[in-house]
């Protein structure tokens, strides 16, 4: 006998069971241990889950190489989902094994579970959980889903070893139930159809048989027919008979019905039989109950298109405008800020999300996978990318210019009326703050042998091919030419500058990052990649997700709550008179943060609105500077989306609308931070094209 999961195999019968697994429910297990490790460096922090308990069962998990695997860590503070995809699992029939090159790790097998997880196992970048920044975690939660199989549920509410801003450890937690989760966290490849079947077949020797099949199937729908029909056969001669019939039927709420039957006869010499009966399944077919269109939708796409023009405003005590603020630009800053404002770029790939439910013309939106996007730079989930790197360039020093790279610290969420666009969209971003400075000071010229190391970083001409005067400097007087982030050069569409430009290698011994070896010129060969940008201009542009900043570089990470309104977004400063330290007192702040007597902000940033919300010794709340923007009388700021010119339909042209945010930035804890005048607060207001997905 040979044993593997689903099959059974004998030497004279065969009997293969096949049912479509449905959600099982959810089950509490033993936690061994729940371990989380922060630091202020992002790409060193670490999950660790690990379950010993009896209940964990092999048979129970789905087909992780097919549907893939979720893990939901959180707590009332915190929020992780990770999706290990289908690529990373491995089959090897007692134990199913996960692996990957962001070194995250898991297994599974009868009474033994083990994840480990060193990055988003789909991006790459720096896991979202953080502990320094809340001091505690109390009760951590765990759900581990198994495709469309298991829930295994950890929780850990007491008897934690470690709790602090650095280790959170709790060690034999009893099976305690599931604690419902605070968003959704689902495998990328799930279903919910159920289906199954039974065959048997066996075979003898004997000179005379019978042969006997059955099928039948039966289905339910709501498209208004209804027919039953039967057919059968038969068959006989002096050494065998056979007989077969079959069935179907399906019900609706159709008054018409049809019946009809057929009869053959035959003869057969055969002498085997077999039985088998196959199937059951319902579907259901609905009339549109969004009211936006035939089907309703499934899936909303949201972009940024490059636009003009005016959105809001800064206005002072006395209600007068200090600063009008544009479309498709990024202010950042409180009231001594001298950081220019930065592009907001359109987006080659659209934001997707899922359709959770609606009321007739109204939408509720969640967020999408990778596994339904087809992308983690288009789906909205945690971990999810979100736009290409943006640039942002201090004109007036630039050596404090920055990269920022975005992505989901937690699921998206939403509401869209389909009559106008008015929509309301919560994107909680994770900032990679990469610099500081000009990524491409020189960079290979027009005398570059190869057309395709035109433009790539250099330090030397042999960087460039060798031939003199092909390295030269790219910043040209005042240094107008900064590029923050490395990008994707529009005429050769290879990479310059950053992790994936290598122009000086050391021959057989470096590898490149194209995992080739160093050839004998001494420069890796260019990477291809793809502008993630379309029409943004300038030195710059495009930046693409394919070209990465180096990874030595990364200065902060930093929480942003952006929400994204087509209505009004209004923030408005308070004065803040009652600190502990009366020279801390501020007025005119937008974006207040715990600090100590002397002004030093409690790293990386504790928000606040009054001193009550700040740990003993960091009884002071307040901004860098009081005021917005380089304004620092400024009492609110505005920013007003507007509307869609025509209704939104699904599969229908996308119509566009502008969308407003204001919200808080935290410090980098660089010297960026003088320039910018951080923490304090953002605005941004950005033009948009919604379209509706069937």
């Amino acid at each position: 006998m040979t044993r593997s999961r689903g099959t059974l195999t004998l030497a004279v019968a065969v009997v293969t069971l096949c049912v479509g697994v449905a959600r099982t429910a959810d089950v509490g297990v033993s936690a061994k241990k729940i371990f989380i490790k922060d630091n202020a460096d992002p790409t060193k922090r670490q999950v660790q889950l690990q379950s010993l308990d009896p209940a964990v069962q092999i048979a129970d998990a789905d087909t992780p190489t097919a549907n893939g695997v979720s893990v939901h860590v959180f707590s009332a503070t915190d929020d992780l989902c990770a999706i290990l995809p289908p690529a990373g699992w491995e089959d090897r029939g007692t134990v199913l094994k996960y692996r990957d090159s962001f070194k995250n790790s898991g297994s599974l097998k009868d009474g033994k579970l083990k994840i480990k997880l060193k990055a988003d196992p789909q991006t790459g970048t720096p896991l979202n959980y953080t502990l320094i920044d809340n001091g505690t975690q109390g009760q951590v939660n765990a759900r581990v889903r198994f495709g469309i199989g298991q829930d295994y549920c950890l929780v850990c509410a007491t008897g934690n070893k470690k709790d602090d801003g650095t280790k959170y450890l709790a060690k034999d937690c009893p099976a305690n139930g599931c604690t419902a989760e605070p968003s959704t966290c689902t495998p990328p490849n799930t279903t919910t159809t159920t289906s199954s079947s039974i065959t048997t077949t066996t075979s003898t020797s004997t000179t005379s048989s019978s042969s006997t099949s059955t099928s039948s199937s039966s289905s339910t729908s709501s498209t208004g027919t209804s027919s039953t029909s039967s057919s059968s056969s038969s068959s006989s001669s002096s050494s065998s008979s056979s007989t077969s019939s079959s069935s179907s039927s399906s019900t609706s709420s159709s008054s018409s019905t049809s019946t009809s039957s057929s009869s053959s006869s035959s003869s057969s010499s055969s002498s085997s039989s077999s039985t088998s009966s196959s199937s059951s399944s319902t579907s259901s077919t609905l009339a549109p109950v969004c009211g936006c269109g035939s089907p309703d939708p499934h899936f909303v796409a949201v972009s940024t298109v490059n636009g003009s023009g005016t959105c809001g405003d800064v206005k002072l005590d006395n209600g007068s405008s200090a600063l009008t603020l544009n479309l498709d630009n990024l202010y950042i800053g409180g009231g001594q800020s001298t950081q220019v404002p930065s592009v907001v770029p359109d987006y080659y790939l659209p934001a997707i999300f899922k359709v959770a439910s609606c009321t007739p013309g109204n939408l509720t939106l969640t967020n999408a996978t990778s596994g339904e996007t087809g992308s983690s730079r288009s789906c909205t989930s945690a971990g999810c990318s979100y736009g290409p790197p943006t640039p942002v360039v201090n004109t007036n020093n630039t050596a404090l210019s920055a990269c920022v790279l975005n992505s989901l610290s937690m699921n998206a969420s939403g509401t869209l009326a389909c009559s106008n666009g008015a929509s309301n969209l919560n994107l909680p971003l994770s900032s990679a703050t990469y610099g500081l400075g000009d990524s491409m000071f020189s960079r290979c010229g027009p005398l570059t042998p190869d057309p395709n190391n035109r433009g790539r970083v250099c330090n030397v001409d042999a960087n460039c091919g060798g031939v003199a005067g092909s390295c030269v400097f790219d910043n040209g007087p005042g240094a107008t030419n900064v590029q923050p982030c490395p990008i994707c050069n529009p005429s050769t569409l290879k990479c310059n500058g950053g992790a994936k430009d290598v122009t000086s290698c050391t021959p057989g011994v470096t590898v490149c990052p194209d995992s080739s070896i160093c050839p004998g010129s001494g420069i890796c060969p260019p990477i291809s990649c793809t502008p993630g940008t379309v029409t943004s201009s300038g030195d710059a542009f495009p930046t693409s997700l394919d070209c990465p900043p180096v990874g030595t570089t990364l200065i902060a990470t930093l929480p942003i709550a952006y929400q994204l309104n087509t209505g009004t977004t209004l923030r408005t400063a308070i004065d803040i008179t009652n600190n502990a330290a009366a020279g801390q007192n501020q007025n005119h702040v937008f974006c207040g943060f715990c600090a100590s007597n002397t002004g030093v902000f409690l790293p990386p940033g504790v928000p606040c609105t009054d001193k009550a919300q700040c740990p003993t010794g960091n009884k002071n709340c307040k901004q860098r500077t009081g005021g917005a923007f380089g304004q620092q009388l400024a009492r609110t700021i505005t920013e007003t989306g507007t509307l869609a010119g025509a209704p939104l339909t699904t599969g229908g042209p996308a119509q566009t609308v502008n969308s407003g945010t204001v919200f808080c930035i935290f410090q980098t804890g660089s010297a960026a931070d003088a320039a910018a005048d951080l923490p304090g607060p953002g605005a941004a207001c950005v033009k948009g094209s919604v379209q509706l997905l069937p």
